[in-house]
């Protein structure tokens, strides 16, 4: 009966095309500046170090990702707020820890030859995948919850001031790691294949290859941030139509409307205590949105990627909006979930989630 509260929920708030746009849900998504983190230390065990010496001074690994604030979004065991899940990241930062880690695994020649390997951190993230949130509970979603990883890393053979591509990693798929037991092992395995590949690469092949200055592959990575949406100190009102007029801060509909009403719930099909329980809930927290063109046409929620104000910048996700709070080189929002348990009592919770600057997709 759980599963068939949740699901009637969600067919409600589709059928109805509606937005969310209250009070409530805004200063929810204030909660994303002061989220919730737990830090840990990608230590050294004794066994582990590698008998093979690698030709470099060292292994330098850069962060040039759009978020830096989390390698994993993912949830505590014991939870101490409405917000399901925390981000996980190091004590020093991903990048430092992560070069602290591989200098000490690997042998160098560390002969001040002035030849090192400098790892770019284009991509590195671990969120979760809520297809299922119709077993939205702490059980199921302990147990059906998918991690989305993907990872995008570029070395490069330094020698002097010129860089040779040595060496890339790129993956993106799902799998479930359950990061609260062990975060620090579980990123070890993931950068496995990166060591795999870098123990078997040749050199002089790679020295074979074009090769470019240091500051060019630096400002390669640099003008990734130098678009409009993260450069700009306004941004544009209007509805964007997709992602890259949201990234160009250019909404093709620059005049519009909104009519607000609260939702209104027409549950006949569930008894007395559980109708009430539901009705009582969205219509206390959330209020129906109707975006209008100059032509006072409708527009479907589900055909925009979001719209802005003058102000917040509100996403598109299911049937509802969300205001996106800049972090970083990046955005993130504050999901607001409510569900029916057995008994009729209705709940609410928060996910944080991340913007793929990529690909505009929520992970």
């Amino acid at each position: 009966m759980r599963f068939v509260h949740t699901l009637l929920l969600l067919l409600i708030s589709h059928i109805i095309c509606s937005a969310q746009y209250d009070n409530a849900n805004k200063r929810d998504s204030i909660k994303i500046l002061n989220a919730k983190y737990a830090y840990h230390k990608l230590d050294i065990n004794t066994d582990e170090h590698s008998s093979l010496k690698l030709p470099y001074d060292t292994i330098v690994f850069k962060d040039v990702r759009y978020d830096t604030t989390f390698f994993a979004m993912d949830y505590p065991l014991f939870h101490v707020s409405n917000t399901y899940n925390i981000k996980e990241n190091f004590y020093n930062g991903f990048a430092n820890s992560v070069s602290k880690y591989f200098n000490h695994y690997y042998s160098t020649e560390n002969k001040k030859t002035d030849k090192q390997l400098i790892c770019y951190i284009k991509k590195f993230s671990v969120a979760l995948q809520y297809d299922l949130l119709e077993n939205f509970n702490a059980g199921d979603l302990l147990h059906d919850t998918a991690n989305v990883v993907n990872i995008e890393i570029e070395c490069y053979y330094k020698h002097g001031d010129t860089l040779f591509p040595a060496v890339r990693f790129d993956t993106s798929y799902l799998h479930f790691f359950g990061f609260f037991v062990n975060p620090p092992s579980a990123i070890k395995r993931l950068l496995t294949p990166l060591m795999y590949k870098i123990e078997q690469v040749n050199l002089d092949l790679v020295k074979q290859r074009k090769h470019f200055s240091e500051d060019s592959i630096k400002k390669r990575y640099e003008n990734r941030f130098d678009i409009p949406i993260l450069t700009t100190s306004k941004y544009k009102t209007g509805i964007y139509r997709n992602f890259n007029e949201f990234k160009n801060n250019s909404p093709s509909i620059d005049s519009f409307s909104i009519s607000t009403d609260k939702i209104k719930v027409r549950a006949t099909n569930l008894s007395g205590h559980e109708s009430t329980s539901l009705r009582n809930l969205f219509q206390k927290r959330n209020t129906v949105l109707f975006l209008y063109d100059e032509n006072d046409n409708l527009i479907s929620p589900s055909q925009i990627f979001g719209y802005c104000d003058g102000e917040t910048i509100w996403i598109q996700h299911g049937s509802f909006f969300y205001p996106l709070v800049k972090t970083g080189n990046s955005f993130e929002f504050m999901y607001t979930f409510h569900y029916a348990d057995s008994d009729g009592s209705t709940h609410t919770q928060y996910i944080l989630m991340p913007l793929n600057m990529d690909t505009g997709h929520s992970n």
